[in-house]
């Protein structure tokens, strides 16, 4: 892999650790201790990507041990940031209601009232919901 293909997907990774996705902080973390042989802290989430880089090619050339583990790591851990490209789609039919596309979402996604978007008619589960002689009505 090219340096500056490598440095592109360590980047992306960085940035999803850093915006607080659990799996790239987990995937830098496990780099961090294959390359500079400790445990991660904050401040690693700083490390310009292309010096990484230069860390994992030298090692790796002189280390077929490194280069191994370092292979295993991307293979593992290699997609997890993707490729920061989004294609979204729609097609066929018709759209009745609320749609989300993107990538990468973290937290909640409401669409205002969750009573309001019910349809007319009865609750799920009553049969009977017209009947007035219901112990409910």
């Amino acid at each position: 892999m090219a340096q500056r293909d490598l440095a592109a997907r360590l980047t992306r990774i960085q940035a999803a650790a850093r915006s607080g996705d659990a799996a790239a902080r987990r995937a830098w973390d496990v780099l961090i201790a294959l390359v500079l042989r400790r445990d991660a802290t904050d401040d690693d989430l700083g490390l310009d990507s292309l010096r990484l880089v230069l860390l994992i090619q030298e090692p790796a050339a002189e280390d077929p041990q490194f280069a191994r583990a370092f292979q295993d790591w991307l293979s593992r851990y290699g997609t997890i940031a993707g490729s920061g490209e989004v294609h979204n789609t729609i097609s066929g039919g018709s759209i009745h209601g609320p749609v989300i596309q993107g990538r990468d979402f973290h937290g909640s996604i409401t669409f205002g009232d969750a009573h309001a978007a019910r349809p007319p008619g009865p609750p799920f589960g009553d049969d009977d919901w017209d009947d007035e002689t219901d112990e409910n009505a």
